[in-house]
């Protein structure tokens, strides 16, 4: 018993990680961006997958509302909140690992009142994190979900819907294909943002795992898994991290 006591202590320091599991809030929808294939969500969620595991760490995903999600990294009941967009303010809370991404964010209108904007809506995230850099959380009108906002827009009950151009495409190709003809995204005002996992910067076990994630991208990224899982999954150049560089 002592002999294997003391081969497991060595193995612990021997390997990159012992045992380590981490835990990643996430959307609600989790499981559908995989199976539905959001393509730039599920080729890193893969890629993740994989890279933590040539370090010996497994990943798990905590589905749950967007705004509790981020709670409970905050709290550090959880590592980190994956898919984070690098948002204005959300440096308040978070340190976010090497860029993963890049998506459009911006404004879906219907495409019978292009010109409405007295009330606009987006997901709750909580706090202060802006996801268009000009429009104020409190100027606008919060529901829980995606889906939810996208409805409450085809039924004209609000003008405009932000959120991440390839998200909204995704959804209105698979789950809302009802409401596709009459749901539009505006370029104009349009913001580009990076897409990373967010930690909490004042947690310590969160900001441990933030080295461990960036240790493992960068690992998988030289070993060809970046590349390999945004091929599979045809993810667009522009949305993709170029590892070249």
């Amino acid at each position: 018993m002592k002999y294997f006591l003391v081969a497991l202590l060595i193995s612990c320091f021997v390997a990159p990680v012992c045992a380590t599991t981490v835990r990643f809030a996430v959307g609600p929808d989790h499981q559908e961006m995989m199976d539905n294939n959001y393509s730039i969500y599920r080729a890193n969620w893969e890629f993740m997958e994989k890279s933590l595991d040539l370090l010996g760490a497994k990943l798990v995903a905590k589905p749950m509302p967007w705004a509790r999600a981020k709670a409970m990294v905050q709290s550090g009941t959880h590592h980190g909140l994956f898919l984070a967009a690098n948002f204005a303010e959300r440096n308040e809370w978070a340190v976010l690992s090497v860029p993963l991404g890049y998506e459009v964010f911006g404004c879906f209108l219907h495409k019978d009142n292009p010109d409405g904007d007295k009330i606009i809506g987006a997901v709750r995230l909580g706090g202060n994190d802006r996801i268009l850099s000009y429009l104020h959380p409190e100027k606008l009108l919060n529901v829980a979900t995606a889906q939810d906002g996208l409805m409450l827009l085809n039924n004209k009950r609000i003008d405009r819907f932000i959120m991440a151009k390839g998200y909204g495409k995704y959804l209105l190709d698979s789950e809302l294909t009802e409401i596709k003809p009459s749901i539009i995204f505006d370029p104009n005002r349009a913001e580009l943002r990076s897409l990373h996992i967010a930690f909490a910067k004042d947690n310590a076990e969160s900001v441990q795992i933030l080295k461990l994630v960036d240790q493992a991208i960068e690992l998988g990224m030289n070993k060809g898994l970046y590349t390999a899982a945004m091929e599979k999954y045809q993810v667009s150049t522009e949305m993709r991290v170029d590892t070249q560089g």
